[in-house]
């Protein structure tokens, strides 16, 4: 017993009862013994292929005349693998050919930057170029930048953390060490109290209500 494709066949003197006979649909493969197909038939006078149209002929006893056309005449007999994406092939591809395709097509330059965006306008996505440097980061106009030392003045940059802490650690506040009427800055407490302890300060807080204390403190009484 054999498998008669349609390539394989010339007439039918070719086929033996035994033997399976394949149609072809375009997309299935309907295998039928020849000597069913050829009972179904009635018996068959003449058999011929065309294998450049991918035709069948067949005429039975009693004259009539069945032609068989293939769904899809250029379909493969046997089944062919592309090594590689291939433009215009209808075969299936190799796992390993595909791999290869998707690794190169991550390197590639069809792959766009992001743009930044301008005014009103959202930026769009895409590849984040690469810094030129370590320490940087990206900004929204897509430009790697390197953060201010230091609070500065007009500037957009980021700034770093410990470039924050110290200008707070370093943060001034100018204390005066003497009493004085036109000075808005901070007094020293003990200077305040060396002056509310004097006796001529002393007088006028008592006329403003205010007392000094057993331990020299300016107390006030209130309800």
């Amino acid at each position: 017993m054999a498998t008669k494709y349609i390539s394989d066949l010339s007439s039918v003197s070719t086929l033996a009862d035994a033997d399976v006979f394949v149609i072809d649909d375009g997309e299935h493969n309907y295998k039928i013994p020849w000597s069913a197909l050829k009972a179904l038939l009635k018996t068959v006078a003449q058999f011929t292929v065309d294998n450049a149209a991918g035709t069948i002929t067949i005429t039975t006893a009693d004259g009539s005349v069945f032609t068989v056309t293939p769904h899809d005449p250029t379909k493969q007999g046997v089944l062919t693998f592309d090594d590689t994406p291939t433009a215009g092939s209808n075969n299936p591809v190799k796992s390993s050919g595909i791999k290869a395709a998707l690794d190169l097509k991550l390197n590639s330059a069809d792959y766009k930057l992001f743009t930044a965006p301008s005014g009103e306008t959202p930026g769009t996505s895409g590849i984040v170029p690469a810094p030129a440097a370590s320490g940087k980061y990206l900004s929204s106009d897509g430009a790697w930048e390197t953060p201010d030392a230091a609070p500065t003045a007009g500037s957009n940059k980021l700034i770093t953390s410990d470039a924050v802490k110290q200008a707070l650690d370093n943060i001034e506040i100018d204390v005066d060490d003497a009493m004085s009427d036109s000075s808005t800055n901070p007094v020293q407490n003990k200077v305040v109290s060396a002056a509310m302890k004097s006796t001529s300060q002393a007088k006028k807080a008592y006329h403003l209500g205010l007392y000094l204390d057993a331990d020299g403190d300016l107390c006030y009484d209130y309800d």
